[in-house]
């Protein structure tokens, strides 16, 4: 059965403006500037963390930072977010087609699940899988080797596809040889698309694009 590896921010949620809203607010608590809008649209995918380094923040700074982000994302960012058009019936009908849907996101697995859940389309995926920065889990790397070790699949061995926004999804998924779509309407560049294996600007192109790989 062909396995569908999927990132939530900026590919199924546009959770943009949640995640906005707190990481301004945890810039705020550690006292540090507010980037320009074309800065932020990038914060959604990669850890917040490293986002906060590649700020030019210090270690403590940073992590300082990340606390104050995660306390005000739980209470108040989580819920602002949205599905992209299109994903609330396309789920259900790769599911009844045959594919395992499993989440592949840095986002934190509970929030994930709670977000999915919040948009009413959680019971489409037959395993939700995210980070646990606590438990010491977290990159895209290390949350597809959970998803994989979990439903006990072997890429050698089972078709799989990854689809993602940003080029931390086609390098994570790289490191277990599974190609990647990467869809436009989520926070990645041109450079980023080129460097996928495939590429997809609107939802009837992605679900193409899936069915054409595996067939």
């Amino acid at each position: 059965m062909p396995i569908l590896l999927i990132d939530v921010d900026g590919t199924i949620v546009n959770s943009y403006p949640g995640i906005r809203a707190s990481f301004i607010t945890a810039l705020k608590a550690i006292e540090q500037p507010i980037p320009e809008e074309a800065r932020l649209r990038k914060v959604p995918g990669p850890q917040i963390y490293d986002t906060l380094r590649d700020l030019g923040l210090d270690h403590d700074t940073a992590s300082e930072g990340l606390a104050a982000f995660r306390a005000d994302y739980r209470e108040h960012g989580w819920h602002n977010a949205t599905l992209f058009p299109g994903w609330d019936t396309l789920l259900p009908r790769l599911r009844q087609q045959g594919y395992t849907l499993c989440t592949a996101t840095s986002k934190n697995q509970a929030l994930a699940a709670r977000t999915l859940e919040h948009l009413g389309v959680a019971e489409h995926f037959d395993f939700i899988g995210g980070a646990d920065v606590e438990g010491g889990r977290q990159g895209k790397q290390a949350v597809i080797q959970h998803v994989l070790s979990t439903v006990d699949a072997d890429p050698a061995n089972t078709p799989m596809l990854m689809i993602g926004d940003r080029t931390h999804d086609t390098e994570g998924a790289a490191h277990f040889s599974i190609p990647t779509i990467l869809v436009g309407w989520g926070h990645g560049e041109q450079e980023e698309w080129d460097q996928a294996f495939d590429y997809a600007g609107d939802i009837t192109t992605l679900e193409e694009k899936i069915h054409g790989f595996f067939n």
